[in-house]
């Protein structure tokens, strides 16, 4: 993990935002695209086994310089309810991972929302 941004100073459950980047650097073969539906499908391997789960996405949402996909998760008998996972392809193969919790759908759109000001130091696109 690179980054864990929580909303409280206790540090309790679970961060706001988690920030995780994979190192391993995947074929040039290989499109962003592919590379991140295949890490979501791990992602959703993950989730399956949860009763009440429910699932929103992927979806794939392009900004000004880099593109990335959007998986939403709500588990009724978690705290906190509302999570998204994040995905972005880096320009070198490696992927970015953002997971964000939050305790309404309102305020998971807005922090996701807020993801939109990152920039990288080269363009993904």
């Amino acid at each position: 993990m690179i980054l864990a941004l929580w909303d409280t100073r206790e540090r309790s459950s679970q961060p706001r935002m988690s920030f995780l980047c994979d190192t391993k650097q995947r074929s040039s073969d290989k499109t962003p695209d592919t590379i991140v539906l295949a890490y979501l499908g791990e992602v959703k391997g993950m989730w399956l086994g949860i009763k009440g789960v429910k699932m929103g996405g992927p979806t794939k949402v392009s900004e000004p310089s880099y593109d990335y996909w959007r998986l939403d998760l709500s588990a009724p008998d978690q705290q906190p309810r509302y999570n998204s996972v994040i995905l972005i392809t880096l320009s070198d193969r490696r992927v970015l991972v953002i997971q964000v919790n939050a305790p309404s759908q309102s305020e998971l759109d807005g922090e996701v929302d807020s993801l939109a000001l990152m920039r990288f130091d080269k363009s993904q696109k």
